[in-house]
């Protein structure tokens, strides 16, 4: 497949704009082609001199009806609001009474001959108020009332401007030499004013902002109406100098405006392709300022040359020297409008600087009590780490409710902190510590407080939310507890683990609203969360150490039972031994000192300095299993002997209870084990007989072998209950 042809197809479709494609392309460019064969055809005239009248009369309508039914086509489009429908709607009937004027003056011309005035000028008249009111049509945003009472008067003094001049140059001449009769002059003269007309509405609509989706079609008919309007007064200037003859180059004007609102009417009906917020940007007051001071120069200049000329006096200018003069009042009264809304404006702006300072100064205000606040907030924070960092380091409950009560006061400005914490069964809340005299009278009173209750600290304890309590009258002092007197306000805060209460922590101030800031509550609470756990680490602190004690204490009557049971049986043989560095002898005796030692638990050293440097030392180390003493070391050491000897025997003897230990448990496995075979014999002695008999002989047969040299015997009851 050859790629290049589609290639090129697709570069030329490309070149044309969107709003042109489909069937409009072909519309648009057989009336540009038409355009430029009929614009040759003014300039050269190729053509028979004889036909030259008719073909210059005929060259309006194609293009006319071009521009009549591109308009009725873009009034017929619904996705355009109603009032741009509508304005396309006059444009359209003020172009198809062209089109009918011009087809009735070539009839005319051709038949009878045409006159003036004549059937032809009442439908070519008909086109400017039609085209007028089809132009104001227009949307436009809203603007400032201002801006649009100095946009009226800039457009009230560009048309007077205009119209004067051009009543001067054209209106009043042609009226002049339109004919014998006021009708031929009225027409002839209605031309030129309708000009003015058309004119206005232009500017009207140059200075207006236009709504998004008109931009490129609005410009398009600003230019048609504009050539149409030049084309007029070419024209009217032409027939009176005698000059105009049909198929002159003026006539190109007509048919180029009659393009271009085809054009425009054709963009306008196309708003899928028109970018967003694509509307015309009106001039600024000042830019449109221009536009009236350059008419109001020109209105002047005219003027001037009109009343110093020696121009005959059958052109009247008065028309024109009242316009100026207009002009000149309008100017000024627009200068006082702008002067009025500066005044006002600066008053405004002034009005608006005062706020801002005054804005200003609040926001700074604001800014400066929120730093003081965030830095108040800072401090409370940093208490509260430190609080809570001593209450982490207590290690138990005493202590912990001791530094609660000693810390809150003078760090947050307190005259009573209390701690409450809640019985087993949760029916009182249990005072157990306190910073005030009040408060400790209260706590040696073994004050507590029924729950639940109509005090705050009660209804705390109930709920578990934090309670606020307030006396909003000075003179009222509290004399009930468990508000102190002097107190102005009071914060009970839950003490929970997870979700579970285990008390109240009572905060009481003089001064009024203490607490009343959500912030302060939230930190206070995080203290208070903070004395839950540590008070509850410490309970469970305490219970384990509870349970330690009480494990070692069973284990150490275990271990003495143990030994005892091991003594009494004989077991151990000979109990102590002696060695003098000669000969090794066993003991049954305790020395003083060792019996001693066992009832202290600590080694015990006798003898050594004094009076007696020279006296041997006697020293004894007991044998400690699990905080028991099951046995003693007995030393008798030189006068020079090394201190480190007592430490260095003490581990020594520490390994020697736990060797002992290990020999007791191997003797007890062992007798178990002993145990466990004998019985083993006698259970498999006893299942391998089937009758009465046999089991009971055997059965005491096999218990008296295990015993050895001890009688057994064994006998069934007859007496059975």
């Amino acid at each position: 497949m050859d790629m290049r042809t589609p290639k090129s197809q697709t570069t030329f479709t490309s070149r044309i704009p969107a709003w042109l494609q489909g069937w409009k392309f072909p519309w648009a460019a057989g009336a540009g082609l038409y355009l430029l064969v009929f614009s040759s055809w003014v300039v050269f005239k190729w053509t028979d001199p004889a036909y030259e009248e008719l073909i210059a009369s005929l060259g309006y309508l194609p293009l006319g009806v071009f521009a009549a039914v591109s308009a009725a086509f873009a009034a017929r489009q619904k996705h355009l609001d109603n009032r741009t429908r509508r304005a396309w709607r006059l444009i359209a009937w003020s172009l198809l009474s062209l089109v009918v004027g011009d087809i009735l003056y070539v009839t005319i011309n051709i038949t009878t001959g045409i006159g003036f005035p004549a059937v032809p000028d009442i439908f070519y008249l008909t086109f400017y108020p039609l085209a007028f009111a089809g132009i104001l049509s227009f949307p436009a945003e809203v603007e400032d009332p201002v801006v649009r009472r100095i946009r009226i008067l800039d457009l009230t003094i560009t048309m007077i401007s205009a119209s004067g001049i051009i009543w001067y140059f054209i209106i009043a001449p042609t009226a002049a030499a339109g004919g014998e009769t006021w009708l031929a002059k009225w027409v002839a003269g209605a031309y030129p004013g309708m000009d003015v007309l058309l004119i206005s509405s232009i500017i009207s609509l140059l200075l207006q902002r236009s709504r998004p989706g008109t931009r490129q079609a609005l410009i398009l008919l600003a230019g048609g109406m504009i050539a149409y309007i030049l084309a007029d007064i070419i024209y009217a200037w032409e027939v009176l100098q005698n000059t105009y003859a049909s198929g002159n180059l003026v006539d190109t004007f007509w048919t180029v405006s009659y393009y271009l609102i085809g054009l425009s009417a054709l963009r306008q009906s196309d708003t899928q392709n028109i970018p967003d917020g694509d509307s015309v940007k009106p001039p600024t007051v000042w830019q449109s300022a221009i536009l009236s001071l350059t008419s109001l120069s020109a209105s002047i200049i005219i003027s001037l040359y009109a009343a110093l000329t020696t121009r005959e006096l059958d052109i009247p200018a008065y028309g024109l020297f009242i316009a100026t003069a207009f002009t000149i009042f309008l100017t000024i009264g627009r200068q006082m409008l702008i002067t009025a809304d500066n005044a006002q404006l600066i008053e405004k702006l002034s009005a608006a600087t005062q706020q801002l300072q005054a804005n200003a100064e609040s926001l700074e205000a604001q800014v400066t009590q929120r730093t003081q606040e965030l830095q108040q907030q800072t401090n409370k924070l940093y208490l509260v780490s430190q609080i809570a960092r001593d209450i982490a380091a207590a290690s138990s409950l005493e202590s912990v409710l001791e530094l609660t009560a000693a810390s809150l006061p003078p760090r947050f400005d307190l005259k009573h902190a209390a701690l409450y914490l809640l019985d087993s069964n949760r029916e009182f809340a249990v005072l157990v510590s306190a910073s005030s005299t009040e408060g400790r009278q209260m706590l040696a009173e073994g004050y507590k407080l029924a729950i639940p209750g109509n005090d705050f600290i009660a209804r705390t304890a109930s709920s578990g939310e934090p309670t606020l309590a307030s006396i909003s009258d000075p003179l009222t002092v509290p004399t009930h507890r468990p508000l102190l007197p002097g107190v102005r306000s009071a914060l009970a805060l839950p003490l929970k683990v997870a979700t579970r209460t285990i008390g109240v922590l009572d905060l009481q101030s003089t001064q009024p609203q203490a607490f009343h800031r959500e912030e302060d509550i939230a930190v206070l609470q995080i203290i208070a969360d903070q004395i839950g756990i540590a008070i509850e680490r410490a309970r469970l602190f305490q219970q384990v150490e509870e349970s330690l004690k009480e494990l070692q204490r069973a284990y150490g009557e275990t271990t003495r039972e143990k030994w005892r049971m091991l003594v009494e049986t004989g077991l151990l043989g000979k109990t102590g031994y002696r060695f003098d560095n000669v000969r090794i002898q066993p003991i049954h005796t305790m020395p003083e000192a060792g019996e001693e030692a066992i009832r202290a638990g600590s080694p015990i050293v006798q003898g050594g300095g004094g009076k007696n440097p020279s006296q041997p030392v006697k020293a004894a180390i007991p044998i400690k299993l699990r905080g028991q003493s099951i046995g003693v070391v007995s030393l008798k050491l030189r006068e020079t002997y090394n201190p480190n000897t007592i430490k260095t025997i003490t581990l020594a003897v520490e390994r020697l209870a736990g060797a002992l230990e290990s020999a007791r448990l191997f003797e007890e496995a062992r007798l178990k084990a002993e145990r466990e075979q004998a019985i083993s014999q006698v259970t498999t002695a006893i299942s391998s007989a089937s009758e009465f008999e046999t089991i009971l002989r055997t059965t005491v047969e096999e218990i008296g072998r295990s015993l050895g040299d001890a009688e057994v015997s064994i006998q069934l009851t007859e007496q059975l209950e």
